[in-house]
């Protein structure tokens, strides 16, 4: 399994506690995740999955960024460009890290017991996709 995360700089709270909280743990497990700090001219703005290269799933949202249902994609090949594109142009989670100088794997334990910390991440998590 693999995925592109799109981010923006400075990366908000939300973005910062998946890259040091969860990707960590899913990279250990074999996924390959990739990070992408830009946007290439003419991807596509929309979040999709795609399954074994047959099935596409574009994830819908509301004006308010929240998440309103799953979608089976009526063509493939747009996605599919999409996916070898944001690949293309995005580099390996770690890699992010290293070139960034993030310290990915001690945020969590500098940052977890601070409360106001934590409420920018539950804020940033319900303002729902602002932060791709």
């Amino acid at each position: 399994m693999r995925r592109v995360r799109m981010v923006e700089t400075p990366l908000t709270e939300y973005q910062r506690f998946q890259c040091s909280w969860g990707y960590p743990a899913n990279v250990a497990a074999g996924e390959a995740i990739y990070i992408l700090d830009h946007r290439p001219d003419g991807l596509l703005e929309v979040d999709f999955w795609v399954f074994d290269d047959e099935t596409v799933v574009v994830l819908e949202y509301d004006a308010a960024g929240r998440f309103v249902r799953p979608v089976v994609a009526e063509t493939l090949e747009p996605y599919l460009q999409a996916r070898d594109m944001a690949l293309k142009a995005s580099v390996p989670f770690r890699e992010y890290g290293a070139r960034t100088g993030m310290r990915l794997e001690v945020f969590m334990q500098e940052r977890l017991n601070d409360p106001a910390v934590m409420d920018e991440v539950a804020r940033s998590a319900l303002r729902g996709r602002t932060d791709k």
